[in-house]
């Protein structure tokens, strides 16, 4: 990707402050439309040096990458983390504090254009766009600062946050003798003749919206005349410093050659931190860059590609789920109840078999409250008039038997009673004769 620039603008001015602490590189002065590295530094209020930290930092990475780009026409992250790197080695080598507490800070903004797009990198609440003026909004950096963490994560609403005590508290910073933040970077790679790239220090922001930054950069005017028209917005109504610097893109030639996965997606937000910080960024832990989603409509996002995946486990993992739904609410009751029914069953037929003998069974008052205890009541008389069933088959075979049994024990009485009739009988010499003889006995 070849790029053809227009001459880079730029206005600086320090406000309602005592002290200039924003910083360029290259100076306006020297920029010109082969350049190829544009940085914008900020140094912290509140922290001595301010000014020191932010002209050093400006130049030093500037001058890096710069020197980088002659031998290597692609950079990418490392090559400016190692360009940050030599800022922080050169602010410690001049910072004369006594190791107690750093004593100077500053954010960062640079942009960088090589052969695979735009190479856009920053710390604190400096911002960089890339505006397109017949589309709108295509990037915006997102500011390291405690108040745009808030929003982002929902504890503040724009609203609340534009009153929030600690709006002016940034989370990343170049600071000597302090932990070595790494830059948040991204590489643009949809980038078209007639974009702007726009580096400004959060002065800018007291008085230029993101809509009236469009809106200038949209109109049918020359470059120097939009630039005039921004810096009127912040004249004389800002009170923090305010330093912006304009990068118009006359043609772009050449295709992208960067992995499409290896770019990082941006997005655009709005941000109502319009105050300078007043206290020193906080180093004793790593804070996390918050992107928040983009809230303009016209705006096109570059979007982060994502590998392919496949849905086969979320389709196995519910499929499993629904399996066990069914079983836990239709099978499983459903076994529970047959095994209660068999359980029924096994102790009437076991208490019957015991009974057997003493020809006593259950009453069917205490067979329907075992059964209502065991199965419940929505399957006692299912259950109860299957047994009182099959009892009164087995008392009716039973009474069978019985009658069997004595139709023919009658039969046999009969037959033994026959014979001693027969005894009985007047021919039978021994009951008849013998009254007949003691008669005889009597008579003679």
């Amino acid at each position: 990707m070849q790029f053809i620039l227009r001459q880079p603008l730029g206005y600086s001015y320090i406000g309602r402050k005592e002290d200039q602490e924003d910083a360029v590189w290259p100076a306006f002065e020297k920029a010109s439309a082969q350049g190829r590295v544009f940085v914008l530094c900020d140094g912290v209020g509140g922290s001595d040096q301010g000014e020191v930290a932010s002209q050093n930092a400006s130049r030093v990475i500037g001058e890096t990458l710069t020197d980088i780009m002659m031998t290597k026409p692609v950079l990418d992250a490392t090559d400016v983390q190692l360009a940050i790197d030599n800022a922080y080695e050169y602010l410690e080598s001049i910072d004369k504090g006594d190791g107690s507490r750093c004593t100077m800070a500053t954010t960062l903004t640079v942009v960088c254009l090589h052969e695979n797009g735009v190479l856009a990198a920053h710390m604190g609440d400096s911002r960089i766009y890339l505006i397109r003026p017949a589309t709108g909004m295509m990037y915006q950096s997102s500011d390291h600062s405690l108040v745009n963490m808030l929003v982002q994560a929902g504890e503040l609403t724009p609203e609340e946050a534009k009153t929030f005590p600690r709006k002016n508290v940034i989370t990343k910073a170049i600071q000597p003798h302090a932990e070595h933040f790494k830059a948040e970077v991204h590489n643009l790679t949809d980038i078209q003749s007639g974009d702007y790239l726009f580096l400004c220090s959060d002065g800018v922001l007291e008085q230029v919206s993101n809509d009236r930054l469009v809106e200038i950069l949209a109109l049918d005017l020359p470059d120097r005349e939009k630039i005039a028209l921004l810096e009127k917005e912040s004249k004389d109504k800002t009170r923090d410093n305010y330093t912006a610097y304009l990068i118009p893109i006359q043609e772009v030639t050449g295709v992208v050659e960067t992995d499409d996965a290896e770019e990082i997606s941006a997005y655009v937000v709005e941000s109502d931190d319009k105050t300078k910080r007043s206290t020193p960024v906080p180093h004793a832990t790593r804070p996390v860059a918050v992107n928040a989603p983009n809230n303009r409509p016209d705006a096109h996002i570059p979007a982060e590609p994502k590998s392919p995946k496949s849905n086969l486990p979320l389709i196995l993992v519910l499929l499993a789920a629904i399996l066990a739904l069914v079983w836990l609410l239709v099978i499983n009751p459903k076994q529970k109840h047959q095994s209660k029914v068999e359980k029924v069953r096994k102790e009437v037929v076991d208490k019957k078999n015991h009974d057997s003998n003493k020809d006593a069974s259950v009453p069917n008052e205490d067979l329907s409250r075992t059964i209502e205890q065991i199965t419940g009541d929505s399957d006692k008389k299912t259950v109860e008039n299957k047994e009182i069933e099959r009892r009164a088959k087995e008392r009716a075979l039973k009474d069978n038997k019985e009658s069997a049994k004595s139709q023919k024990s009658d039969s046999k009485s009969e037959k033994a009673e026959m014979p001693k009739a027969q005894s009985k009988d007047p021919n039978t010499p021994k009951e008849t004769n013998k009254p007949e003889a003691t008669d005889n006995k009597k008579e003679e």
